[in-house]
């Protein structure tokens, strides 16, 4: 874990349930917090997000099911996961057909699953 050094921010002042208080005006009204310290959490991500894309076993390192900035900061990398976690299950239906020796078993069970995956 990082520490980072802040000062004050802004922040919505809340009611006893939570909700953000407004003005007349319908605009949430802000008021200065002030915070010692910020922890960061940092560790193995990278290591821990190849597991977690071939495992249902958890939401990740940050636990956020990839929507933390730290596992999928942009665009092009959230379609680069989900490409990959579409292509593992096509190549193992080819790998299933050449195993068997009939590619064409492998080829039928990857359209099943295509069809499968499209009415879903």
């Amino acid at each position: 874990m990082s520490t980072l050094q802040v000062t004050t921010y802004q922040a919505p002042k809340t009611d006893a349930q939570g909700n953000a208080v407004k003005d007349a005006k319908g605009n949430p009204v802000m008021q200065d917090v002030k915070a010692d310290k910020q922890t960061l959490p940092m560790g193995p991500v990278a290591s821990q997000e190849a597991i977690k894309m071939l495992g249902t076993n958890g939401g990740g390192f940050f636990n956020a099911n990839s929507a933390h900035p730290y596992e999928n900061p942009t665009p092009f990398a959230n379609f680069m996961q989900m490409l990959a976690m579409l292509i593992v299950p096509a190549a193992l239906c080819v790998v299933f057909g050449r195993m068997v020796g009939d590619r064409r078993q492998g080829y039928a069970v990857l359209a099943a699953m295509t069809i499968a995956f499209a009415a879903a």
